[in-house]
């Protein structure tokens, strides 16, 4: 469901943006995707795995824990409330995003409208041209 959002938020960032600024936003919009969603997602999923055991089992030093038994029923319920969560929140941003976008026209639509509006107005001045 993910994959529906890739193409447009990139060709947003790519029409909001000047053309000089382009690969830095780009950059930018990667950075922030992974420190905001990657990094704290693996962590709070990580998190709820382990907050479903039921049966700890630790190693002779201490140090390596394992889950020897999972609560399925609540492991399966949180990480889907989890999972709708975030994709909840995902959609509110880019309604919010898409309230906001404002599309900077490309150097080269500016060309073709100023080529356009100037060629009507020769056509209005010499009508005998057309």
């Amino acid at each position: 469901m993910s994959c529906c959002v890739i193409v447009p938020a990139l060709k947003c960032i790519l029409h909001s943006v000047q053309t000089t600024h382009r690969a830095f936003s780009l950059g930018f919009k990667s950075t922030m995707t992974k420190t905001f969603g990657y990094l704290p997602g693996t962590i709070l999923f990580g998190a709820i795995i382990d907050r479903t055991c039921k049966t700890w089992i630790r190693e002779t030093c201490g140090f390596k824990d394992q889950c020897k038994h999972y609560n399925n029923k609540r492991m399966a319920l949180s990480l889907a409330l989890l999972g709708c969560g975030f994709r909840s929140l995902s959609a509110l941003f880019c309604a919010l995003s898409w309230y906001a976008y404002i599309k900077m026209p490309d150097i080269e639509e500016r060309k073709k409208s100023n080529q356009h509006s100037q060629i009507r107005t020769r056509n209005v001045n010499n009508p005998d041209d057309s």
